[in-house]
C-alpha cells in the first residue's frame, strides 16, 4: 500500500529535523499552528531564530525520460510570502527550506538557507 501524504510529510519533517540537528541547529518547536497557517519547524540557526519550511515530493515510477518533480516546485511565490508572514508573527528573521525528494532507493535532502 502506498503511504498517504500525511505519512510522507511527517517522514520528510523527521528527516529534515535530523539533518538540521546534525548540523548544529537547535530545534525550538515543530508544527506551530497559527490562525493563518502552520510552520513546520522553528529553530535557532547561527544564533538567529528561524522558520524552516519542509517541502517534499515522491518520484513517480514513470517509464521514459520524464523529469522528476522537485520540492522547490511546491514553494512558489505565494507560499514564500505566507511563510515569511508567519515567520514575522513568530519573531523569526530568517526562513530556510529543506527540500526532500523521496525515490525508490531512499531520499535526497537539500537545505537551502535564507530562502525568504
Amino acid at each position: 500500500m502506498k503511504p498517504d501524504r500525511l505519512t510522507i510529510g511527517r517522514l520528510a519533517e523527521d528527516l529534515a529535523v535530523d539533518l538540521l540537528v546534525r548540523n548544529g541547529v537547535r530545534i525550538i518547536k515543530r508544527n506551530v499552528k497559527l490562525k493563518t497557517g502552520e510552520v513546520d519547524v522553528v529553530a535557532e540557526i547561527d544564533h538567529t531564530k528561524a522558520v524552516v519550511e519542509v517541502r517534499s515530493v515522491t518520484t513517480p515510477n514513470l517509464p521514459g525520460p520524464r523529469p522528476a518533480p522537485h520540492p522547490l516546485d511546491a514553494f512558489d511565490d505565494s507560499k514564500a510570502r505566507q511563510v515569511r508572514r508567519l515567520a514575522s508573527l513568530l519573531g523569526c528573521s530568517r526562513v530556510d527550506l529543506v527540500a526532500v525528494r523521496f525515490h525508490r532507493s531512499g531520499a535526497d535532502l537539500h537545505w537551502i538557507k535564507n530562502i525568504g
